[in-house]
């Protein structure tokens, strides 16, 4: 776990939410918060992506911005990997909508590396890349990708050795719907806090 850094994409801009997903009120605190705790004390170092690093102050962390403007999600996995600081080699993301990222499943897809360049957790043909381990080795490859004109977070996946990891190896730690459970609407918030409420770790 020491070589490996955390990173919380909080640069989206929650167009169908209208407002900051990173701050919403979740059990009293914003939900960015949640995100740090669920990732606190695994790895020496947390960054969070975001373009604003003054708006995360309250966090003992690292910001750092996109270098490839308005390409995506893609575009926060390559700001940090590459803001890896020198005795880091992997960056294992999280996406700042996921508030029941469960703490022993991170370490287990950390553990699950074992060589490859990213592990991946997948259920049919449904991948969840925003919650994933990535090799510092992968940069070339989402870089090249950024180039394109419409990049998409997997689309790099075959250009690199992924360990996919099924629901038999993710399901112990909880039901795959909650585990990667992310909000995009209102809905889905209010969905979230009902959640909540039912005791999910």
């Amino acid at each position: 776990m020491d070589r490996v850094t955390g990173v919380i994409l909080a640069g989206g801009r929650s167009s169908r939410l209208g407002r900051d997903k990173a701050f919403l009120d979740f059990g009293g605190a914003p939900l960015i918060s949640r995100l740090y705790a669920a990732v606190d004390g695994l790895f020496r170092e947390v960054i969070v992506v975001a373009p604003d690093p003054s708006a995360f102050s309250f966090l003992p962390v690292r910001v750092v911005a996109d270098t490839f403007t308005g390409k995506g999600p893609l575009a926060g996995v390559q700001a940090g990997l590459a803001a890896l600081a020198p005795g880091s080699d992997a960056a294992f993301l999280l996406a700042c909508d996921l508030p029941f990222a469960n703490r022993g499943l991170i370490r287990h897809l950390i553990g699950m590396r074992d060589g490859h360049q990213a592990v991946v957790p997948k259920k049919g043909s449904f991948v969840e890349p925003l919650h994933a381990l990535y090799d510092r080795r992968c940069l070339p490859a989402v870089e090249r990708e950024l180039a394109g004109p419409s990049p998409r977070v997997s689309s790099f996946f075959s250009r690199v050795d992924v360990r996919y990891a099924g629901p038999e190896e993710v399901e112990p730690f909880g039901p795959w719907e909650r585990l990667f459970f992310n909000i995009n609407t209102p809905e889905d918030y209010a969905r979230a806090l009902d959640l909540l409420g039912g005791a999910i770790s």
